[in-house]
């Protein structure tokens, strides 16, 4: 992921590690009044730190993009390598625990529908069209894991609640608001944006509006943390060109933190 700094020989590059980090810290101070905290918590908390887990060797060699000079990130990597970390996701978030898997498993298939209809923010929806031949196993596969998934985790008297249905999209729509959240920074978005079917603690949905008030400060409306005003720190890798050997830059490139302050309107 890429903050454009006007420069036209350096950028930033946000690495997944650093998105994750940033959604946990969005997560772990998540709930008051009008917003439910999590549950089962330590999953929640756990799938935000580690829902891209399967992307920390990309990260360490991305490759370069040669239209751009610049590394590769998740709207340009090959179709065929993406597929293959999105498996690993999976994987690693299923070798957890099972539902974190199942959310693992939702949380890539969202990609490709507007994120099962709750938002379009940040999505790769014309993928379904472009690479086919990637997206439709890749699905089919996820699709078939989360069912074997449900009734793995619906056979224990201790967690078969958590795969009822509501429940489950509840804790989906409340990993992707930790996750959009997070790339509402790491992408450097500079506008006002609205997250739609955020989950509230009365079991109905609303929508977020996040926008920049200036000197690093962002206001959200509806408030969802407990802490406000909220100060999250995001880590990023101030990276130049020319770059030879992407895996090289991503070592010795300096690391630089940005704050961020978000309060209630």
């Amino acid at each position: 992921m890429h903050q454009p700094k006007g420069v036209e020989s350096e950028t930033l590059v946000v690495m997944h590690d650093y998105h994750l980090n940033l959604a946990s810290q969005f997560s772990t101070r998540w709930g008051n009044e009008q917003f439910a905290v999590p549950d089962p918590w330590f999953i929640l908390n756990y799938m935000a730190r580690n829902h891209d887990l399967g992307w920390q060797e990309f990260d360490r060699s991305p490759g370069i993009d040669s239209e751009t000079g610049w590394p590769f990130n998740v709207m340009t990597i090959p179709p065929e390598d993406a597929a293959s970390i999105h498996r690993q996701n999976v994987a690693r978030n299923y070798a957890f625990h099972a539902y974190a898997g199942i959310l693992s498993a939702l949380h890539i298939t969202g990609f490709f529908d507007s994120r099962h209809n709750m938002c379009s923010f940040v999505t790769i929806n014309d993928y379904v069209d472009k690479y086919p031949e990637y997206v439709h196993p890749l699905v089919a596969e996820c699709e078939a894991n989360v069912e074997r998934w449900k009734a793995e985790v619906a056979s224990s008297p201790e967690t078969r609640d958590w795969v009822d249905e509501e429940r489950l999209w509840t804790n989906y729509r409340l990993l992707q608001t930790y996750d959009m959240l997070s790339l509402y920074f790491c992408l450097g978005f500079d506008e006002r944006i609205e997250l739609t079917n955020v989950p509230v603690a009365n079991g109905t949905t609303t929508t977020l509006t996040i926008e920049p008030i200036g000197d690093g400060r962002h206001r959200i409306d509806p408030y969802p943390f407990r802490v406000a005003p909220l100060s999250v720190l995001l880590d990023a890798k101030r990276v130049r060109q020319p770059i030879v050997d992407p895996a090289e830059a991503m070592l010795v490139s300096p690391a630089v933190q940005l704050e961020y302050v978000v309060e209630p309107s």
